[in-house]
Parts: structure tokens; sequence; C-alpha cells
């Protein structure tokens, strides 16, 4: 075993190893697979999490067409399994599943290490206020298992490379750069133009009628005050990342989940529709490059061409 690169993506790196025979078109197919089941997790923890049906599906399309995501859905990087495999976690700790949530997580821990951080949001999702012995149980029996299955999978690094696997490429970046990815990566980076002016609408809706938007969202029940807290430090904790080392649009990918499961629940129902709406054009139809050149192709056509 050797890992690609510092500190290892074993998850990836094994399944890749096994289809790399066939050719580009099937290991780049892998991760569309990765990919849909990212979409497929996604809409059962929407559903798990109280949101209507209608507004479940369009949800997981949003995230499929995240521009970000449907960039990295068909090459054979590691960013996507970690997806997947982050909201098969998510879709388990809504349904109180500590064994089976620590399992994904700590899978998605083997395919990116970074994805460990999410043990503490994903972990109030199993508190509940009147059965404080049970909920710390679950919590823990959820830690454990995450962290034991992420050493499982980094017993073959271990073995090869000991401790010095905890290691990455860290240097300094230009103020110029830096800049970039904080303005433009946080927003058409990830999100396109439409995606971004879709966000821009449903935060606007939010902030001028709070209340009404709430009362209106997408759930079928008053919103979960521990689905709210888990997204926001979810997001508050990869950005954090982020901004330590902005070195790809992609480090971004985990917190779209955690965001439109946020606009799921406190946005007005008709703004999630339009942000979802948005974000499925968003590949397709507009683009404004870093250069602040105007294409009316998306990133997607833009790539392709």
């Amino acid at each position: 075993y050797s890992f690609s690169r510092p500190p290892a993506y074993p998850v990836p790196e094994f399944g890749y190893s096994w289809v790399w025979p066939f050719g580009p078109r099937v290991m780049n197919g892998l991760t569309a697979l990765w990919s849909a089941a990212a979409s497929g997790f996604f809409l059962l923890a929407l559903r798990a999490s109280g949101v209507r049906l209608a507004a479940a599906v369009l949800g997981a399309l949003a995230l499929a067409c995240t521009p970000v995501v449907y960039l990295n859905s068909i090459v054979t990087l590691d960013y996507i399994w970690a997806l997947a495999l982050v909201c098969g976690a998510l879709w388990r700790a809504l349904r109180r599943d500590p064994v089976a949530a620590g399992i994904f997580l700590g899978l998605a821990g083997g395919s990116r290490i970074t994805s460990l951080a999410l043990v503490l949001p994903l972990a109030i999702l199993f508190w509940r206020g009147t059965e404080v012995k049970r909920s710390l149980m679950n919590i823990i029996s959820f830690g454990i298992t995450a962290l034991a299955a992420a050493g499982f999978c980094y017993v073959p690094v271990f073995r090869r490379y000991g401790m010095s696997f905890l290691s990455f490429a860290d240097e300094p970046l230009a103020p110029g750069f830096f800049r970039h990815m904080l303005e433009y990566g946080t927003t058409i980076g990830v999100w396109g133009v439409l995606g971004t002016a879709g966000l821009g609408l449903a935060l606007a809706v939010f902030l001028l009628c709070p209340r009404g938007s709430i009362r209106n969202s997408s759930v079928n029940r008053p919103a979960n005050s521990h689905v709210g807290l888990a997204s926001v430090i979810a997001v508050a904790v990869v950005a954090a990342a982020f901004v330590r080392l902005p070195m790809e649009y992609a480090y971004l990918i985990p917190l779209v989940p955690f965001v439109l499961m946020l606009a799921a629940h406190y946005a007005h129902r008709w703004a999630f529709v339009m942000l979802s709406v948005m974000l499925m054009g968003s590949p397709f139809l507009m683009d404004l490059t870093p250069g602040l050149k105007w294409r009316i192709r998306g990133g997607l056509l833009d790539e392709s061409a």
C-alpha cells in the first residue's frame, strides 16, 4: 500500500485500486455512483428531519447539481466519496442510530480525514433533554464507533508510514489568492452564479420575515432546534478548516448539505423551491469567471468544452 498523498485517503484509494484496470470511464463512473448515493442519503436525511417529500426531492437534486459537487462527481478524487458517507451519517444520526452513524462517519474519515471534525455537530442530533442518560450513551457509542471505524481504515497507512502520515502540504498563500478563495470561492466557486443568487434570495426573505419564513418552511412540524444548531456548527467547522488552508473550492463540499438543511428548515418554502431550482440550473447556465467575465453557459459546460 502506498498513499496518493498525505495524510492518505484509504477508502477511495483501495476502491480505485480494484477498478483501475477497467479504464477511466469505470473509475470516474464509480465517483458518479457515490454522487448519486450522496443525493439518496441526503433525501433520506431531509425526510428524517421532517422535510416534506416534494421539498426533500428538490433538496436532494439541488445537492447533486450544486456546481462544486457536480464538477467533482466524475473525477477520481475523494471529495464525493466523503460527501456520500457524511450524508449517510447525517441520515442515521437523525434516525438516532449511533452505531450506523458512527460507521458512516468513520468511513467518511477514511475517505477524507477532515470529515471526522463533524463528529461534534452530528453528536448534537443524539441529544434529548428529557433522556439525559440515553442521550449520553448514544453520543458515546457514536463517537467510539466513528473513531474505531476510521482507525480500522488507517491501519494499512499506519503500518506503512507510522505516525508520519499525519501531515499535509502547508504552503504560504499569496494575499491575492487567499482573498480570491474567500470571496469568489465561497460564493460562485461553490454555488455558481444562479445558486449564489438563490441563496441570497432565501436569506433576504428570511431576514425580512424570519417568523413567517420558519412558520411556512418546508418542514411538516416545528423546526427542530437540534438540526439547526448541528447544521450551523457543521458549516462553521468546515468553513474554519477552509480558511486555514483554502487551496480548493472542493474543500467546502461538506458544508453544502448542511446549508441546504438549514434552508429547508428555516427558509420560506417558496424561497427553498427557488433556491433548489436555481441550483439545478447553476452548472448549465451563467458563469462569472475569476476575471469577472460573464458567460451564458455554466461552469460544467465550460469545463466540458
